[in-house]
């Protein structure tokens, strides 16, 4: 049933399909990191996912995903409740952003990890990178995060400490000590 739907999206989108992914569709583990996808790529992808229970981890590193592509993941997050682990690291534009935090921000997904290591560049007049972090705030779900290779603004800086100065806090309050902050003090703070 995967292998159909995905060749069936493809189609559909237009894109050649990824036959790795076809062969590891009952596989909780799938790396297609490098790949070519494209934003039409990783749509067929996300349609393909929608219904899959076996998937848990996903790996889309340096595919080109850009907004359209990062839409396509969050819409397929808000449905797919296996999916725990995802790691994108894409430049995602502002609508891209806006996406995983408006998911993040909603507790819409059942997302326990999210790498977003050099994800969240964007040129120092126009960081997105706020935007996740204040999704963050109120996501208890989320217990790993990756936001290091980013160039976050000075401002950008400022919030993500807030940010998970809060998280840590909430998390004690609530004897809840689970939470990961791997590799976030890597991300490059730079002044305006």
């Amino acid at each position: 049933m995967g292998a159909e739907l995905y060749l069936e999206a493809c189609r559909l989108v237009e894109v050649v399909p990824v036959s790795h992914f076809i062969q590891n569709l009952a596989e909780p583990y799938i790396n297609l990191n490098h790949h070519g996808l494209g934003p039409r790529g990783v749509k067929a992808i996300a349609i393909a996912l929608v219904s899959n229970a076996t998937i848990t981890h996903l790996e889309l590193e340096d595919n080109c995903i850009l907004a359209e592509g990062s839409v396509s993941i969050t819409e397929i997050l808000q449905e797919n409740s296996s999916l725990q682990e995802l790691i994108s690291n894409n430049h995602l534009d502002t609508a891209g952003a806006e996406a995983i935090a408006s998911l993040l921000l909603d507790n819409m997904s059942y997302l326990h990890a999210l790498q977003l290591s050099g994800g969240l560049y964007a040129p120092k007049e126009r960081s997105h990178c706020p935007y996740t972090f204040f999704s963050l705030q109120g996501n208890y779900q989320v217990k790993k995060l990756d936001f290091s290779h980013n160039e976050f603004s000075e401002q950008g800086g400022q919030l993500l400490g807030q940010t998970l100065g809060n998280l840590i806090y909430y998390s004690h309050k609530a004897r809840s000590t689970d939470l990961e902050l791997p590799a976030w003090s890597t991300g490059s703070l730079s002044s305006p």
